[in-house]
């Protein structure tokens, strides 16, 4: 196959677009390298088989594959794009349309490195014959500055809606495209009706063209800036003056793109600089009693004219000093040129822009902003100066520096981890306890959250990736507070955490970012647990006999007590009894104390097995048992202490000998005490032990 540029024809090595066909010829000895040196990796594929019949430098060195390993494969099977479907997808696509684009693909090359790249593959006819050209470009770089640029966007779109001043933004045909919360409030439009808007429609009429040299300027590239004073229209009606501070934002051509205007409102200040023109008294009584700063000098010899209460106060010269001085005299030498120039060549009335510096009678360096008119003074060309003390403004801006300086050095000395997040749920920022709870760093996102190690505390359950705070803080604007969670931190360490995630909101109510908090409670939680076995046993060696296992006294007279409390609120029934093991002195005296011990623990043991699991059994000390049981008719209980009496009879005991028992059995009353119930039943076991023991008498 021939493709023929002028005369000459040079052949491309491997270029060739199917076995035992033609070879690609292109003209022009550089165009020939067209392919060899393009940045892009390219790939020619035979349209009939779908095989690479050409593989570029760039490609091979993007993927890290060899020419060999690609050449002759289809495009499907090639390495990189095995992984994925597309390759079988363009070529089955290219089959009924001219070219197919791909953008953002994830590309894996041989070594494992991760890319996104965008894919565009064309069919191309020449001198009758088709190819398949691809072209692939590795954008991994172009989308990192994508998301930087949409994180700075929105930390300027939360500045813009919240700055004191009124801000615009107009397109090229010098409408609103975008402002802000002052704006709105400065006009009395909402956000939807500036929107399309010129600032024109609200500009005072007389004022609309006052700027346009000015703006002609800025657009021809010959100023980066400019601000003047207008009247504005609100939306009720109302006149408001206003300095507008427009600015110019260029594409990457230096073509104008937007205006950014800004308005503050200086209303109050025009109301009264009106007020002290319409009338001398006014303005001499306004010139004197403002809390403002004011004076007069000549515009020819710059000497003071007069000066008012406040410029004496603040300055500390006497009235005759001011008089006999210059506005040279109390400029730092290096500004005072700087500020002729600008005062003196500006429309006025007129702001000065930036900050100046004026030196007091003390030598005291103090910074101001200045307001300079135009006016006639006894006859003479002169300037009216406001000065207005920015000193403790600009204090105030440097203490703020120095706050967030201390706020970053706390945060990074807070015990406990911190972790930021952009509104995506991309980790920016972390603390350096943070990465001790976690064992190291990873700035990752949502799709990342997996590499994250973690057990839900109460089921035990591993934590999902959509299941972490910070994930449902991102998606759903959860806020979550310490949630107990078991961690692996990255260093292999088995932790648990205190989890909490906060949503950081802009003003209209969107998610900016998100604050995480960790807390490592592993060594409280681990204190903790020991506490609770130390109270578990205390409590246990408290209400629990050491020998039988069953309650002490102690306990059942606690138990006693509620339970009789009970039995009048209700009245329910509520037997007591009492029994002691026969002649058990004479057991200790034959066997020993250890076997004594044995028949205490298995008469317990074989009384705790025969009971009621509502009756309360305790040792009330020596071989005397007591059997509280609640809600039970004496007759049922004489049957049940029967029963236990036969038991213990019949019973194959460790002790060779023969046991019994004596019982005795009562029920309360109703004018009865917690003493006067215990009397009876023991005058009751008292009574079965004299008339010849192991026998059951109710009291």
């Amino acid at each position: 196959m021939d493709i023929t540029y002028g005369r000459r024809k040079t052949d491309i090595p491997g270029l060739g677009i199917e076995r035992g066909e033609g070879v690609l010829y292109l003209s022009e000895p550089d165009f020939a390298r067209l392919f060899e040196s393009a940045k892009e990796g390219i790939l020619l594929i035979s349209p009939k088989t779908g095989e690479v019949t050409y593989v570029n430098p760039a490609f091979i060195n993007m993927s890290g594959y060899s020419r060999d390993e690609i050449w002759g494969k289809k495009l499907w099977e090639v390495g990189p794009l095995a992984a994925i479907d597309v390759g079988l997808i363009v070529f089955r696509e290219l089959h009924s349309q001219e070219g197919v684009y791909y953008d953002d693909l994830p590309f894996e090359t041989k070594s494992g490195g991760r890319i996104a790249i965008e894919l565009f593959c064309g069919i191309h006819s020449l001198d009758g014959r088709k190819v398949i050209q691809c072209t692939i470009r590795n954008i991994t770089e172009r989308k990192r500055r994508e998301e930087e640029l949409q994180g700075a966007e929105a930390r300027f779109s939360a500045l813009f809606r919240n700055v004191g001043v009124g801000m615009a933004i107009e397109g090229g045909d010098e409408r609103i495209l975008e402002s802000n919360r002052k704006m709105e409030d400065l006009f009395g439009y909402s956000n939807r009706e500036l929107h399309g808007m010129h600032l024109s429609d609200v500009v005072y009429s007389g004022d609309r063209s006052t700027d346009e040299p000015l703006y002609q300027e800025l657009m021809q590239g010959k100023r980066d800036t400019y601000q003047i004073e207008k009247r504005f229209i609100r939306k009720d009606g109302a006149q408001i003056w206003g300095l507008m501070h427009v600015s110019l934002i260029r594409d990457a051509l230096d073509r104008p793109q937007y205006v950014v205007r800004i308005v503050e409102d200086l209303t109050a200040r025009r109301r009264a600089e009106e007020a002290m023109v319409r009338s001398e008294e006014q303005f001499r009584l306004l010139f004197e009693h403002n809390p403002l700063p004011m004076w007069i000098y000549d515009s020819d010899s710059l000497a003071f004219l007069t000066v008012n209460d406040a410029a004496v106060s603040f300055y500390k010269y006497s009235r005759e000093e001011f008089l006999g001085m210059t506005i040279q005299d109390m400029h730092i030498s290096g500004d005072f040129s700087d500020f002729l120039k600008t005062a003196h060549t500006a429309r006025t009335p007129y702001l000065m822009p930036d900050v100046w510096r004026h030196r007091k009678k003390n030598g005291a360096i103090v910074e101001v902003e200045i307001a300079v008119h135009e006016i006639q003074f006894n006859g003479r060309s002169a300037r009216f100066v406001v000065s207005m003390d920015v000193t403790a403004r600009k204090r105030a801006e440097q203490l703020l520096k120095e706050t967030e300086r201390l706020l970053h050095e706390v945060l990074n000395a807070l015990p406990v981890g911190v972790w930021i997040s952009d509104s995506k749920g991309n980790i920016i920022m972390g603390n350096p306890a943070g990465k001790r709870i976690w064992g190291g760093e990873k700035y990752v996102g949502p799709e990342q959250y997996g590499e994250f190690k973690g057990w839900w505390a109460d089921s035990g359950k591993r934590i999902r990736p959509e299941e972490w705070a910070l994930a449902r803080a991102v998606t759903k604007g959860e806020t979550s507070l310490d949630e107990v969670i078991h961690i692996d931190s990255f260093d292999g360490a088995a932790k648990t955490i205190l989890n909490s995630a906060i949503p950081l909101r802009a003003a209209d109510g969107k998610t900016k970012g998100v604050l995480v908090v960790s807390q490592d409670i592993t060594e409280r939680q681990h204190a903790e647990e020991e506490l609770k076995r130390a109270h578990a046993l205390l409590e246990r060696q408290a209400t629990i006999d050491s020998l039988t296992g069953i309650f002490n006294r102690l306990k059942f007279n606690e138990v006693f007590d509620r339970e009789i409390q009970e039995a009048l609120r209700y009245k329910q029934p509520l037997s007591l009894i009492m029994f002691d093991i026969d002649h058990f002195k004479s057991i200790n005296d034959t066997y020993g104390h250890l076997m004594g011990d044995t028949v205490l623990k298995e008469v317990a043991m074989l009384i705790l097995a025969s009971i009621r699991n509502v009756d309360i059994f305790s040792r009330w000390g020596g071989e005397e048992f007591m059997i509280l049981s609640p809600n039970n008719e004496l007759k049922s209980a004489q049957q049940l202490t029967e029963k236990l009496r036969v038991q213990i009879e019949k019973h194959d005991f460790s002790c060779p000998c023969k046991m019994t028992c004596s019982f005795g059995l009562t029920q309360f009353r109703e004018n009865d005490t917690a003493d006067s119930f215990i009397k009876r039943v023991d005058d009751a076991l008292y009574r079965a032990k004299g008339r010849g023991r192991n026998n059951v008498e109710t009291g």
